[in-house]
């Protein structure tokens, strides 16, 4: 199933980020097929500090469910790179996030998927068209592409650099069926 995830960061997102993609590479249950521009944003509702954020979509391929690759993977790499429980809002070294898992829709107390800021944050949104413009969204049917239209993303400034630097991490190859 194709997957994408946010990946955000504000304390170091310069190697956090990077690490992140690599500590994911080392997972047997998924596969990063492609790595969208990343942006560089101010923190929405000051929420972050004063220390902007570095944001990007990965696409991957899995057969976990949301809640594994949730709870299971996604929340290990980030404490993997320092991040603690309890600084779900404010500055951070990794946010790792389930933006859509196929077509699924959950709306569990502690899981939402699609992303509900998906609708409402270009540094989701733009990326996501970019990635898969065609995609549609879950709950609404609508665009990624459209959504992504329809925000103001004046505030997002492509960072070639570390775009290119993460595109440059090389996958592992597939595992060879035995």
């Amino acid at each position: 199933m194709r997957v994408f995830l946010g990946v955000g960061s504000n304390l170091v997102p310069e190697e956090n980020i990077p690490a992140a993609l690599l500590r994911l590479h080392q997972e047997e249950a998924l596969r990063v097929v492609q790595v969208s521009r990343f942006y560089r944003t101010p923190p929405v509702g000051n929420l972050g500090g004063s220390l902007e954020f570095l944001n990007g979509i990965l696409v991957a391929r899995t057969e976990l469910g949301p809640r594994s690759l949730k709870f299971g993977v996604l929340r290990g790499v980030e404490k993997d790179l320092g991040r603690s429980p309890t600084d779900r809002v404010g500055p951070r070294t990794l946010d790792l996030d389930i933006v859509a898992h196929g077509d699924n829709v959950i709306d569990e107390p502690d899981l939402r998927v699609p992303d509900p800021d998906w609708l409402e944050r270009p540094f989701i949104a733009v990326p996501m068209a970019e990635v898969a413009p065609d995609f549609l969204h879950p709950e609404t049917g609508t665009l990624a592409s459209t959504i992504a239209d329809t925000m103001d993303s004046s505030a997002l400034r492509y960072d070639a650099d570390i775009t290119n630097l993460l595109r440059r991490i090389p996958h592992p190859p597939p595992p060879h069926p035995g």
